[in-house]
């Protein structure tokens, strides 16, 4: 999609809270500007965000939440991480309990009006096992990581009965 001028969609989620996808969201996006990648990082975690704090952010009722609640422009909500402006943050804003509504009724098209000059997009998604959020992002992006927590039984069985792996 490079060639195309489109950005590159990814979605990182993990089975349950506490397993490190806001870290790597984090770090993979640093890691990608300090190579002058210019990215933008979203919160897909409406029910509870926590990408602007990781990046030491304030959104100032900015969010992708009121992106999709009031059909605000995708554009005013995004923050600049950096001063360079590589990095951009859209922030899910104000926690919401009708996150799968609200994804539900936009989140592709607010995705798609994102501007082709940050080439790589990383969603910050909510846990597998919460609700059907995940599975909504993932249907508008390009490509899915899943986040395990290394040697834990717990995460394991979950993770066969998700995915019915044997």
């Amino acid at each position: 999609t490079e060639c195309s001028g489109t950005p590159v969609r990814i979605l990182v989620t993990s089975t349950n809270r506490s397993e490190g996808r806001t870290t790597l969201v984090h770090r993979l996006a640093r890691r990608l500007t300090d190579h002058d990648v210019g990215t933008i990082v979203v919160d897909g975690d409406l029910r509870r965000p926590t990408l602007d704090r990781h990046l030491g952010v304030e959104v100032h009722g900015r969010g992708l939440g009121r992106v999709l609640s009031h059909g605000e422009a995708v554009d005013r909500h995004l923050i600049a991480v950096d001063p360079g402006r590589r990095l951009l943050l859209l922030p899910a804003g104000a926690p919401c309990d009708a996150s799968t509504e609200l994804l539900g009724r936009g989140f592709a098209s607010t995705i798609g009006a994102l501007g082709a000059e940050h080439p790589v997009l990383l969603v910050d998604g909510p846990p597998i096992a919460d609700d059907a959020d995940a599975a909504i992002i993932a249907d508008a992006v390009d490509a899915s990581v899943l986040v395990v927590r290394a040697r834990s039984e717990e995460h394991t069985s979950e993770l066969q009965s998700q995915f019915r792996i044997s």
